[in-house]
Order: C-alpha cells, then sequence, then structure tokens
C-alpha cells in the first residue's frame, strides 16, 4: 500500500496474503480471518487491534515498524481485545496489551520484543506452547491479569528484560520437594513490584523438609520490594510438609523468591489433637462407681435386693487444651449411657450385696484445633459407641469394690481450613477398678468422708487413612496406637438431709476433690512416616459440687458440675456437667 499516508485497513471477512502499510500513523483492525501472510505495519505510530471473532491461519509475523523504543517519537500498539487463541510472532512493538477477558498462548518458546507488555485485569496470557518453554519479553510487563506456565511439567522459564510490576497472578508447575526441586521460573532481569499472587501448582512432588534456601520459583535480578509475591492462601501443603514463600536466600544477599517447608502442613496439629481428645473422652466415659449408679447411698440400702436395677447417665463436658508450644483445641462431648443389672445376690458372708450388670452408651465429640497463634485449623467431628460390663460388692460397713470393662468404636471425621478431609475408624477398650470406704463423721452419721482410689486402663487403636481435597491425596496418615493408665485418688465429703419422717427421701449435697496422674504414650501421628507428637498432660485435679435425691424407695437421681485444671504446666481446663437417674422395680 501506500508510503507516507495514513491508512487504515478494517477487516471482518478474509484476507488472505500479506499487508504491508507504508511510513505514516497506520492502523489496521482485524475482527474477521486472516491467512498465509504477515503484517508489517511500517515506520509511524502505529495501531493493530485484534477483536474476539478474529483468527490467524498461518500467519508467520504481526510487525509493528522498525523498533520497540519509543525514544524516536514512534509509538506502535498491538493490543488484544477478548480475543482467544496462539499469537503469531510479534515484534517491534512499543506496547502490546491483553484486554477484555482476551486468553492468548504465546506458542512455542520465543522472544517477544516490546517495551511495555500490558495484561489487563480480566486477560490471560499463556507460555505453554513446549516443554521445555524458554519465553522472553525483551521490555517490562505489567500483570494485573493471569500470566501462567502452567502445562504440568516444571521445566519453563518466563525472562523479563525490563521491570516487573502488577497486582494479577503468576502460575507456576513446581515439583515440591526438598532444597533445588524442578520448578518453573520468572526470571526479571529488572526490579519486581506490586503485589503479585504466585499460584504454584505441585506436578508430582510428594512433600520433603527444605533445609536451605528452599526452591527458587522468582529470580529478581534488580531491586524487588518485600511484597511484590505473596503465595495464594500463604500456603500449599504437599505429603506431611506445607510450604511457604520466602524472600531472598537465608542469608539476605539476593532479591531471588524460595519455596520452603520449614514445617508440617497444618493437618497435623489436627490429627494429633484427635488421640489427647479421645483419651480424656475415655475417662470421662468409663466414668466412676458413682457417676454409673447415679450416686445411691450405700449404706443401709434396704432395696439392695430389688428384683431389678436400672440406670442412666448422662454427661458433658466441656475442655481447652492450650499448649505453650503446640497448638490449642477445643473439644466438647455429650454422651448417654444406660445399665441393666442382671445378676444380684446377698449369699456372700461379709457381703451386703453383690451384682453385675450390662450398659450400653453413645457420645458425641466436636473439636475446634487453633494452631499456636489461634488461627483456626480445622475442626474434627467424632462419634462413640460403647458396650460393657460392670460387677459390684457392696461391703456391709458401707465399702464397695467396683470393677467395670468397656469395648468402644470410633468415627472419626476431620476437615482443615484449607479444605483438607480425612475419615477414619477407631476402636478403643477400656478397664477400671475401684474402692470406697465411706468413714461417718459424726453419731448421727450426718456427714460422711469417703476415700477413692481408682486405677484404669485404656487401649486405642485408629486406622490408617488418607487425607484428601476434591479426590486429591496428601498423606497417608497413621494415628499411633495408645495405651494409657489412670490412677485417681481423692474423696467425697457428703451431708444426709431427710426431708420425710420415714427417711425415705432425702437430698444429700457433696463436695469432690480428685488427683489424676497418668502414664503413657506420647500421642505419635505420622504423615507418610514423618512423625509429628504431642505430650500432653500426666497430673490433673477435679473439684466438684454436687447433689443426689432420692424421690421414693425406688428412684433417685443426682446432678454435678466438675471443675478440671492440670498440674504440669500447661493450661489445659474443663468443666464438666452430669445427670444421673436410678430405678429400682
Amino acid at each position: 500500500m501506500g508510503e507516507g499516508g495514513d491508512e487504515n485497513v478494517i477487516n471482518d471477512g478474509l484476507i488472505q496474503g500479506h499487508i504491508v502499510l507504508g511510513n505514516g500513523n497506520d492502523s489496521f483492525i482485524n475482527s474477521g480471518t486472516f491467512r498465509d501472510g504477515r503484517v508489517d505495519l511500517g515506520l509511524g505510530s502505529d495501531i493493530m487491534t485484534v477483536f474476539n471473532n478474529a483468527s490467524f491461519v498461518n500467519v508467520t509475523a504481526l510487525n509493528g515498524g522498525d523498533d520497540a523504543l519509543s525514544a524516536d517519537g514512534a509509538v506502535d500498539i498491538l493490543t488484544f481485545d477478548g480475543w482467544s487463541g496462539i499469537l503469531p510472532q510479534a515484534d517491534n512493538w512499543e506496547a502490546i496489551n491483553f484486554s477484555n477477558n482476551a486468553s492468548v498462548n504465546l506458542g512455542a518458546s520465543r522472544t517477544i520484543t516490546t517495551e511495555q507488555f500490558s495484561i489487563n485485569s480480566t486477560a490471560t496470557v499463556s507460555a505453554i506452547g513446549n516443554s521445555p518453554g524458554v519465553f522472553v519479553v525483551a521490555g517490562n510487563v505489567t500483570n494485573n491479569g493471569v500470566l501462567t506456565l502452567a502445562d504440568t511439567e516444571a521445566n519453563d522459564t518466563f525472562t523479563v528484560g525490563g521491570n516487573y510490576s502488577g497486582s494479577g497472578r503468576v502460575v507456576l508447575d513446581t515439583v515440591l520437594g526438598s532444597d533445588n526441586s524442578s520448578s518453573d521460573l520468572l526470571i526479571i532481569n529488572g526490579n519486581a513490584t506490586g503485589n503479585t499472587t504466585l499460584v504454584i501448582n505441585n506436578v508430582g512432588g510428594i512433600g520433603a523438609e527444605t533445609t536451605g534456601d528452599g526452591i527458587l520459583v522468582i529470580q529478581v535480578d534488580g531491586v524487588s520490594s518485600t511484597n511484590s509475591f505473596q503465595l495464594l492462601n500463604d500456603s500449599i501443603s504437599a505429603g506431611a510438609y506445607e510450604y511457604s514463600l520466602f524472600f531472598q536466600n537465608l542469608t539476605g544477599t539476593n532479591q531471588n523468591w524460595y519455596l520452603r517447608s520449614t514445617i508440617l502442613r497444618r493437618e497435623a496439629g489436627i490429627y494429633k489433637s484427635i488421640p489427647a481428645v479421645m483419651s480424656r473422652y475415655m475417662w470421662d466415659n468409663i466414668g466412676r462407681y458413682h457417676e454409673r449408679e447415679s450416686n445411691r447411698p450405700i449404706s443401709g440400702d434396704t432395696n439392695a435386693l430389688s428384683p431389678q436395677f436400672g440406670w442412666v447417665r448422662v454427661y458433658r463436658n466441656d475442655y481447652k487444651f492450650n499448649f505453650d508450644n503446640d497448638n490449642n483445641f477445643d473439644a466438647d462431648w455429650s454422651g448417654l449411657q444406660g445399665g441393666l443389672d442382671f445378676y444380684r445376690s446377698n449369699r456372700f458372708e461379709g457381703i451386703q450385696s453383690a451384682r453385675a450388670g450390662v450398659f450400653i452408651g453413645s457420645a458425641i465429640i466436636d473439636e475446634n484445633v487453633d494452631d499456636i497463634d489461634k488461627q483456626k485449623l480445622g475442626e474434627v467431628d467424632m462419634t462413640s459407641h460403647s458396650v460393657g460390663l460392670y460387677a459390684t460388692l457392696l461391703g456391709e460397713d458401707g465399702w464397695y469394690l467396683d470393677g467395670i470393662i468397656q469395648l468402644s468404636k470410633y468415627d472419626v471425621d476431620t476437615e482443615s481450613v484449607n479444605g483438607v478431609k480425612g475419615n477414619t475408624d477407631g476402636y478403643g477398650f477400656a478397664s477400671s477398678i475401684e474402692f470406697g470406704l465411706p468413714l461417718q463423721m459424726l453419731e448421727d452419721k450426718s456427714i460422711s468422708f469417703e476415700p477413692q482410689l481408682q486405677l484404669a486402663y485404656q487401649q486405642m487403636h485408629f486406622d490408617k487413612f488418607d487425607d484428601k481435597r476434591n479426590g486429591t491425596k496428601f498423606s497417608e496418615v497413621d494415628i499411633k496406637n495408645q495405651n494409657r493408665i489412670l490412677l485417681r485418688a481423692g474423696g467425697r465429703l457428703e451431708k444426709l438431709i431427710n426431708y420425710d419422717a420415714e427417711n425415705t427421701k432425702y437430698i444429700k449435697p457433696y463436695i469432690d476433690l480428685n488427683y489424676y496422674k497418668e502414664w503413657g504414650d506420647h500421642f505419635d501421628v505420622t504423615l507418610d512416616d514423618v512423625k509429628t507428637s504431642l505430650n500432653s498432660s500426666d497430673d490433673w485435679f477435679g473439684a466438684g459440687l454436687g447433689f443426689i435425691g432420692k424421690l421414693n424407695a425406688n428412684s433417685e437421681f443426682n446432678f454435678s458440675v466438675t471443675w478440671e485444671e492440670d498440674l504440669d504446666g500447661e493450661s489445659h481446663r474443663g468443666i464438666k456437667s452430669e445427670f444421673g437417674f436410678r430405678l429400682l422395680w
């Protein structure tokens, strides 16, 4: 076409061949098909706009003019407005813009000469034409949209010849492993500013600890501001480890950005809380003699050999586990138990009665887990179903010897704030033997003190499970088996208040004081054979208030509130409320 005038070409149909314009300020608007040729807009300040309906077929080059520098006064602008497709070779443009939901693939490895390469907030530019891909933009890049190198292979580079700025996203493929694992790489020859979100696609990494600088993902040869880049969701997980984005190497001598796995991923804190909470729950669930038997009076029980004896126990505990240097979690559990004697006898010398029975129970355990900085990690929902046997000897002077065994089945569901979910089943065994002897403090026996001693044992097992997010596995989780022993030494001070002439109805308020000593394994959990542990409290005390009400000769109930707190320096504490009912018929 002409040599010196301003020329305008509009294509909304088909152009086949070359578009070669003169040295004026020309424009080419393409919303049709352009094939089998090249574009050369010559000298001057030229504009080329490609709209969403345009297509390129066998187009070899889009050339804006003599160079990509605006210093000579000529500014050539290439804009992709809503267009999607593979970009032909583009050179000698002072500005290349992507806007209005454009989605442009840069094709095979190439160098693009431009002074300014701009990605609008709604546009996406993909550098994924071949692998390994080597892409160079010989100018400045402003990215307010998406620049992605993600093609499931961690071996591409995108080099910015000038400065980089923006508030968009950069997407890279990375093998999340140890130091120097493979990764796509964004290289910035100039400076980096703005606030870009880095999105990492893990391609086959199984997670590992980084002990050095980590995995290089962004190389800045100039100067980078400390907030130039941030990792999406602040972290990404692989296997047992959680990776975060760090500015500079360990010595602080460069401006690069690295992924490092300095901690286990946050779900580890959720998993190791499970046996700790379940252990405290199991001690509550197996309970004590007076809780299970609705705190019935022992000495002088005229109903000791009634034909049948049934009882119900309802309890709830709100417990806070706070660790100085570990995760914190709040747990609450609510349980219901019911039992029935199947054997009763007074045929033994010196024994007021001997009895044995069976019971069943269910409970719901809810848990919220926080990290050391009180930021929420996730939730755990557990259910427990139990069946057990008990046997009790009641002495004529009021002493008792009580034994119990219990089998339990657990169902556990977990979900972290990152959407990682897990599910497992568990099984538990618990047993207890307990002795108590009431000592009358007054001649009328209205006040008594009963020392108590209890020895209990529990064992827990959880099946291994895989935790996943949207079907993608992170780790095999193994909550290690637990064997724990509990010694309880305590006492109860009671006051008997009769409120009928026949002494068949009464109220008995009481105070409970108990010391607990526990021995057992650490709460160990492995994620893909990487172990993490929690050492919960071994000593705690409990203080409770309650009362027993006898309604008539055949029924009574009790209610109590108990406060428990640890003694070993960690601030674990809980408050338990309980209601029981006993019926003879």
